[in-house]
């Protein structure tokens, strides 16, 4: 019947959402890698994934309480939406955490993206008393020989030295 399509597309909708944020949750980051690893498998093509993290996020809590820093998640989602492509995908990857995953997309482009976001992330007055925000990211792309967790990884391991040089950067 109707009525039971309309409540699985809103359970699948549910299960793949962030309750927070409202933009894809880790499952379905996971579910769009790997369809985006298939498609660049079979058809050669280029896509580049980035890792962003919020510097000092635990410090936010502490200051803020917890409910500003849940706003600033959710300015933060809002604002890596509003500035990406259609075809790209933003979630939660974790905690402060957030993948985006760029579809034909080379390892400069992404660049060149994850700088502008910095930027415009270091820029953008939050709410909750938490005004100045910066992120870390990591930047990799796709090589014909990756898994996903190998692509994964080398985001994880380029945001790790964006943090330990000092943060508010952007390595790949």
């Amino acid at each position: 019947t109707r009525e039971l399509a309309d409540k699985n597309l809103q359970l699948e909708a549910l299960s793949t959402t962030d309750w927070l944020t409202k933009i894809s949750n880790r499952i379905k980051l996971e579910s769009d890698f790997s369809a985006q690893l298939d498609r660049a498998r079979h058809f050669g093509t280029s896509f580049a994934v980035l890792l962003c993290d919020v510097d000092y996020f635990k410090r936010i809590n502490d200051t803020f309480g917890h409910q500003a820093g849940d706003q600033v998640l959710v300015e933060l989602a809002g604002l890596l939406k509003s500035t990406m492509r259609q075809s790209d995908q933003v979630g939660r990857w974790g905690g402060e955490e957030f993948m985006l995953i760029l579809p034909e997309t080379s390892l400069d482009a992404a660049l060149t993206l994850a700088e502008r976001l910095r930027l415009l992330v270091s820029q953008h007055s939050f709410p909750g008393g938490a005004a100045s925000v910066t992120i870390s990211v990591g930047v990799s792309a796709y090589r014909a020989d990756d898994t996903q967790e190998s692509l994964t990884e080398r985001a994880d391991q380029a945001l790790y030295r964006a943090k330990s040089e000092g943060r508010n950067r952007v390595c790949d």
